[in-house]
């Protein structure tokens, strides 16, 4: 495994990058896909952080901590999709299901 924390500290030595905050953000992504639950120690390393530092955040965004194991269970976020109507597609769905019909 590389070591994630390197890149997060090189990125964040350039006077706090704005890229270290968007590969914090990225990495997060991932582990939200990737894992149902995950130890405090390996999303330490993912996230670039130590392990106080990424228990901290994971717990913001809704995550559950068992300290008995120091294992991390993922809170999956609800994705939101929303549907939008487009009027000429509805149109011409219209205007095919009355031909059918005549």
């Amino acid at each position: 495994m590389c070591t994630y924390f390197a890149v997060y500290l090189i990125l964040i030595s350039f006077s706090h990058h704005p890229s270290a905050e968007l590969y914090k953000k990225r990495m997060f992504e991932l582990l939200l896909s990737a894992y149902s639950t995950i130890s405090t120690q390996d999303s330490a390393r993912f996230l670039g952080m130590n392990e106080n530092d990424a228990t901290n955040y994971v717990l913001q965004q809704g995550w559950v901590l068992d300290s008995a194991s120091q294992m991390l269970t993922v809170k999956k976020q609800a994705v939101i999709t929303e549907q939008k109507l487009d009027p000429s597609k509805l149109q011409r769905l219209t205007e095919y299901v009355f031909h059918l019909e005549h």
